[in-house]
């Protein structure tokens, strides 16, 4: 019973950080609501999340997380090149790429 609730929040916080991410990636730049981080590091953390809620809440496999999550950083990158103020770079996608690393090799590790 415990853990189907943790799941079920997990799941939702998921849901909510992708949520959130899209928006935040989709704004101009001039209005972003979160500023005061590097740019590399907004991506690494972000799909560090996405990926331990994927694979740990979700429980989807690691080779399908990797795959959706890398479309998913392309896919922004390619959205930011028609955004006033935004602009696609390989290099988000690299830090999305280690982020998605990060986060399955934290989602593999038992806490507790």
């Amino acid at each position: 019973m415990q853990m189907t609730v943790i799941n079920r929040i997990g799941r939702g916080a998921t849901v909510i950080a992708f949520l959130a991410i899209c928006w935040l990636s989709v704004i101009p730049s001039e209005i972003a609501a979160v500023d005061g981080f590097n740019d590399k590091a907004k991506h690494v953390f972000a799909f560090l999340v996405l990926a331990v809620g994927l694979s740990t809440f979700w429980r989807i496999s690691r080779p399908f997380v990797v795959s959706m999550l890398i479309a998913f950083g392309l896919t922004i990158e390619v959205v930011q090149w028609f955004v006033p103020g935004r602009s696609a770079s390989v290099w988000d996608v690299l830090a999305d790429a280690i982020g998605i690393a990060s986060g399955l090799l934290l989602a593999s590790r038992k806490l507790g």
